[in-house]
């Protein structure tokens, strides 16, 4: 996981503030940091790495292309680069690569066969911001799948974007208003559902979109896709038909779908492991990992002391047949715990607040928020509903207004549950 962002406006990019906004996300990088800025063309650009695949400085970012017309920052793993850097050398046999970054290779697909081509080539999981500097452009992209997070829009004359909201937010001319619209949907669905955001005036890429900006990151042109799930589906589901096969056919043609989608996550030039439930996906990728491997895979799992939360006996059966494994106990709730989840909407507290809401009502909610302010723990927590929430430990209006003035909550008025 490495994670990116960046600004651009029609004046001076700044060095320190692209940093900050690095710094901001730097739990997604802890390995490298790097930094381009043009001040012709107001646009800064910002990495941090975690070095998985050629962990020199041959896969340093930003990357600037050898014509120099591209710089690319990018989040995330090309798992057939090798396959891509076949056909590029077979279209330029004198070719000279600096390293074995599938970074590199990336890069050099889009200088070579430009955005489309190469989005429909990739097999990974990715987000990447790509500038041109001929063209005066900047391209931001997702994978199909939607794994990797991008965000971005425009804070009164800036254009932004960035893994986490958390990185917007660090430039100067963050605003943050939350979009109560948005908010409906949040509470309504669990979550912001895609390509909404939480912030007025800023959205997700789409997973298998790209984006367009230009002039100065004023115009911003509507995400485009360059692959369709739907039309996938439709076109094995007619091969299909038109073509039966036996389930002992199916089923071997799926294991090594499997084997070869769970090999390809494997190439590193760092240690990796697996998370281990016991369940049946994280058991088929352990057994499918420890098929490939000449060592005992390393696997992590969590359980609970609580019996009714707790399913490690799942993991610990799996784990003495096929792995090495780790075990990590919890008590269920850990106030400690929750100001370090990642941020799905920039803020860490949101899992906790939904999770106490659900489970346990208003009253401990607050309660926890106020052991969180006692402990100097940043709150900026936000209570949607009625004065009376509903259930046994509703609380009056009067007691949300002076958790208000407490600085616990703040209220955005009174949207009903949907």
């Amino acid at each position: 996981m490495c994670g990116i962002a960046g600004y651009w406006w029609n004046g001076k990019a700044i060095k320190d503030i692209a940093n900050n906004m690095a710094l901001s996300i730097s739990s997604r990088g802890p390995d490298s940091s790097g930094l381009w800025v043009s001040n012709e063309a107001g646009l800064a650009l910002a990495h941090r790495r975690l070095s998985i695949i050629e962990v020199s400085s041959a896969g340093h970012q930003p990357m600037s292309s050898r014509c120099e017309r591209y710089t690319l920052i990018f989040n995330g793993e090309i798992y057939n680069h090798r396959v891509l850097r076949k056909e590029i050398e077979e279209i330029t046999p004198d070719i000279v690569w600096h390293g074995q970054s599938d970074t590199e290779t990336l890069l050099t697909a889009l200088s070579s066969w430009g955005i489309i081509k190469t989005l429909r080539s990739l097999n990974g999981m990715f987000a990447f911001a790509l500038w041109d500097s001929v063209e005066k452009s900047l391209f931001l992209a997702r994978d199909r799948m939607g794994e990797k997070p991008l965000y971005f829009g425009r804070s009164g004359n800036i254009f932004l974007f960035g893994s986490e909201l958390k990185a917007l937010a660090a430039h100067p001319s963050w605003d943050g208003k939350v979009n109560r619209d948005v908010l409906v949907l949040y509470m309504r669905h669990s979550c912001v559902p895609c390509p909404h955001c939480i912030y007025e005036g800023f959205s997700k890429v789409p997973p298998a979109h790209f984006v367009v900006i230009r002039n100065d990151g004023r115009s911003v042109g509507d995400p485009q896709c360059y692959w369709h799930l739907a039309e996938v589906a439709k076109n094995g589901s007619e091969i299909a038909q038109k073509s039966p096969k036996a389930s002992s056919e199916l089923a071997s043609e799926l294991d090594d779908l499997l084997r070869e989608a769970v090999g390809s996550r494997m190439a590193s030039d760092v240690p990796l492991g697996a998370f281990l439930s016991g369940g049946y996906d994280s058991t088929m990728v352990a057994a499918q990992m420890q098929a490939q491997s000449a060592r005992s895979v390393k696997t992590f799992s969590i359980g609970f002391h609580d019996k009714r939360l707790n399913e490690a006996h799942h993991a610990k059966a799996v784990a003495l047949e096929l792995t090495d494994a780790r075990m990590i106990r919890g008590s269920g709730v850990d106030l400690d715990e929750y100001p370090c989840l990642p941020e799905p909407e920039g803020k860490p507290v949101v899992v906790m607040v939904a999770r106490l809401l659900r489970d346990k009502g208003a009253f401990e909610f607050v309660q926890a928020a106020q052991q969180l302010v006692e402990r100097n723990v940043p709150v900026n927590m936000r209570l949607v509903g009625s004065p009376d929430l509903g259930n046994p430990t509703s609380v009056s209006k009067h007691d949300l207004e002076s958790w208000k003035q407490a600085g616990v909550v703040e209220l955005l008025g009174h949207v009903a549950f949907p």
